[in-house]
This record gives structure tokens, sequence and C-alpha cells, in this order.
């Protein structure tokens, strides 16, 4: 088997980030170990959220560092088991009220390739949802007031309120909906997460920041 390019979001702290001239993160880090078990030759390409998807798509990467594994998802590509459990979490800004934890906001805004506007628009119907183009817009868009939440994964907001945007957020003490994240082929790649699989532990679960 030659080389294989992962994808991974340098902007997904603190599973994949670019540091020191060195790809890492809590994925990363794991990913490493498991190709290497698996004596998988490997690349990491930096790629921005947008492309993640159309990259493995087009072909120019064979594989996507830490996707969400959805239902919908896993109708168009092969998930290796989960690498790592987080989740889905509300982020309302402090000039608001937090919401009870059964609660559902009025109004969430999501990136639209994350794995929760789907989830959104599915599970929750009667709440209004406004898409955007990644974490930070979600953010800048719920102290701008476009609504009342942003829906982002737990782990990722949580990091990205304490680096930037400090004391501006609640912050929810556990996610809403669990997300499963796990690397990501084209069906006729299934052979990659098949040898994977044998050396990623069935336990793996939340890893807190």
């Amino acid at each position: 088997m030659g080389k294989i390019k992962i994808a991974y979001n340098p902007d997904f702290a603190p599973f994949s980030k670019f540091e020191e001239g060195t790809v890492t993160g809590l994925i990363i880090d794991r990913l490493k170990k498991i190709l290497q078990a698996s004596s998988i030759p490997y690349e990491f390409v930096a790629t921005s959220l947008l492309k993640l998807i159309p990259e493995l798509e087009s072909g120019n990467v064979g594989a996507i560092a830490a996707l969400g594994i959805t239902p919908e998802r896993q109708n168009q590509y092969q998930f290796s088991k989960p690498v790592m459990v987080s989740g889905g979490a509300w982020f309302i800004p402090k000039i608001k009220v937090m919401i009870a934890d059964d609660e559902v906001p009025a109004s969430i805004i999501t990136p639209e390739r994350g794995p929760l506007a789907n989830e959104i628009r599915n599970k929750y119907p009667e709440a209004e949802l406004i898409t955007c183009t990644d974490y930070d817009a979600a953010l800048k868009g719920a102290i701008e007031g476009k609504a009342i939440a942003a829906a982002l994964n737990w782990h990722v907001g949580r990091m990205m309120i304490n680096e930037h945007y400090q004391d501006q957020f609640h912050i929810s003490k556990r996610p809403y909906i669990t997300v499963a994240l796990g690397l990501a082929v084209l069906h006729e790649n299934k052979n990659i997460v098949t040898r994977l699989n044998k050396n990623i532990p069935d336990d793996w679960g939340y890893d807190p920041i």
C-alpha cells in the first residue's frame, strides 16, 4: 500500500491542530499510533472544514482524520471504529439566560458542513436553524444575536471559548447528544479501515480537556 494522504482540520483543537511545526491533537495522536500499528504509511494534509469532504470525494486525499459519524454519512463513507467520542453542545452567550439541560434553544446557529446541522433539522424541527461556514462564525453569530445558541462540538467549542471568548458564554457541563469521531474513507477504500479497526480499542470514550 502506498502512502495515504489524510486530510485534517488544523483549526479543530483539541482534536487536530498544527502546533510548532507538528500535526498533533487528541485524535491525531491516537491515529498516528493506530496507523503505525497497522503498518500504513501516511501523510497529514491541512484542509479547511469546508474542503474536508470535497477533497475526499475528489480523490485529492484518501481519508479524513476526524469526521463525525452519522447515519447519513455512513451511507456515503466508510468509517473506522470510533477513535474518540465527543458530542454536540449548546453555547449560549452570557447576555442571555442559560437554558435547562432538557431544553432546546428556539434558534440555533451551526456550521453547515458539521454533523449537527442535519441532526438538528431531523430531531428539533421546531427550532429555527441558521447555518454558517465554521465554528468561529457560529460563536460570533450567537454573540451578534443571530441565534440564541451556537451548536458545536463540546470539546472544540469549549477550547475556542477559553482561547478567544473568555467569560462570554455559558459552558454546558455535558453534551446534549453524543457524536463519535472516526477516520473516514470512500467505500471503495474500506480495506484501509478494516486494517485500522484491528488496532482500535472498543472502549475509547470521552476525553476531558
